[in-house]
């Protein structure tokens, strides 16, 4: 499967401009390359995180994508919390998120779009 991918420093994603094979995912998942390694040993500098919106509800110290309302691009995170159950999400419950190991921040369940899953990583050399 060719998945769009995109490229994410500093937790943020950029444009795609290329494609990653991968045999995880759903029609909806996408690919954003990880750049330095405040996600590892999950995801490490140079791999590729394959995301899928449809792969269900994320657990605590899963990576993610965390998709912020108002805003174009996610924002990748390892979570320190679980995601809420969907009749949560639309209150001013908190997801909390690591902005770096060791370190919380919590972020208004208002102000989340949605919680993509980490349902696979690939190396750079598998890209096309």
């Amino acid at each position: 499967m060719a998945i769009k991918k995109t490229t994410t420093a500093a937790n943020r994603a950029t444009a795609p401009n290329r494609t990653v094979e991968t045999s995880q995912g759903g029609p909806n998942a996408y690919a954003m390359e990880v750049l330095g390694d405040q996600l590892a040993p999950t995801v490490t500098d140079g791999q590729f995180a394959i995301f899928d919106p449809d792969a269900g509800r994320a657990l605590r110290g899963e990576v993610v994508a965390l998709w912020v309302k108002g805003e174009t691009k996610p924002f990748v995170v390892r979570l320190a919390t679980a995601v809420p159950p969907l009749e949560v999400l639309e209150t001013d419950g908190a997801l909390g998120v690591e902005t770096r190991p060791g370190a919380c921040r919590f972020l208004s369940m208002a102000r989340v779009a949605r919680v993509d899953r980490l349902v696979q990583t690939v190396d750079a050399p598998r890209l096309h």
